[in-house]
Parts: C-alpha cells; sequence; structure tokens
C-alpha cells in the first residue's frame, strides 16, 4: 500500500481592479484560483480589508457595503454606488481542501475611485449683448466645453 502525501493546493493571480462610482465588478474567476490536483473539495474564506473595514466572510453568502459572496459559486462582487465605499481594498481568499496543513492565499486589490468634478476643456470667449430699443437674444453652443473625468453624462443648467 503506498501513502501519498496531500499537494499544496494551486493558486492563480487575480488582478487590480479600479472603479468609478456607479459601477460594479464580478470576480467570476475565484472557482479556478485555488485548485486542488486531487480534486478534493475546498472550503474558501475571504478577508476584505481596508482602512474602515475589516470582515471575515465564511462559507455562507454574505453582503455588506457593496460587497456581495455567493459561497456556492465563489463569485464575489462589489457594487459601487456611495461615496462612503471610496478607497483602496485588499481582498484576501484562503483555500483550504482540509488536509493540507497551511491554506493557500489568493490576495488581490480593489480601488475605489472618488467621484472627480467636471472640468473646462474648451474655455468660451467674451461674448457681449447691448440693451436696447430692440430685444437682444444671443446663443452660445456649450457642447464640449466641460467634459466629466469618469465620462459620465453632464447635464448643465444656466441660472
Amino acid at each position: 500500500m503506498n501513502i501519498l502525501e496531500n499537494l499544496e493546493l494551486v493558486t492563480r493571480d487575480v488582478e487590480k481592479v479600479s472603479l468609478v462610482r456607479t459601477e460594479s465588478y464580478i470576480w467570476p474567476d475565484l472557482l479556478i484560483s485555488c485548485v486542488d490536483p486531487e480534486n478534493q473539495e475546498i472550503t474558501r474564506h475571504i478577508s476584505i480589508h481596508d482602512d474602515n473595514l475589516d470582515l471575515g466572510i465564511d462559507a455562507t453568502d454574505y453582503e455588506v457595503r457593496g460587497f456581495a459572496w455567493d459561497a456556492e459559486t465563489a463569485y464575489l462582487s462589489f457594487e459601487f454606488n456611495s461615496a462612503d465605499q471610496v478607497g483602496n481594498y485588499t481582498i484576501t481568499m484562503n483555500c483550504n481542501d482540509g488536509f493540507y496543513e497551511y491554506d493557500s492565499m489568493v490576495v488581490f486589490e480593489l480601488e475605489a475611485l472618488d467621484n472627480q468634478p467636471p472640468t473646462a476643456v474648451l474655455p468660451i470667449g467674451n461674448n457681449w449683448i447691448f440693451v436696447g430699443d430692440t430685444e437682444s437674444v444671443i446663443t452660445i453652443d456649450i457642447s464640449g466645453v466641460f467634459a466629466d473625468p469618469e465620462g459620465d453624462d453632464l447635464y448643465l443648467q444656466v441660472l
């Protein structure tokens, strides 16, 4: 009878993600980020850290501050819809097959960028209107004058 040593889990890197507000992201490849060479069942534990958040998410479904974890599919998602979510997150997924002495780790990052104000990219030249006996109207085309760094649609109002 041969007794074989249990092999270490194989891990794959996960790319850093940068998001601006109103964007969301799903890490669909976390299921294959930890692979057991002997096809043993793997348990996954997610930890999410930033300056304000220090969470450990076990093998149950979980949702907090924009993060949602589905343990069955190993899908982690982030819905960025509030200014209090701005920050840099470090996400650690510990994987264990129950036999290997140490957990294998996959560490990846999420950067949730603060919304930036629109900027003037094309100046409006001076325009003169004289008040007299006749009604005066001036029309100024402002398309292309302002831009949003995140590419959001801009809605302008003249007061």
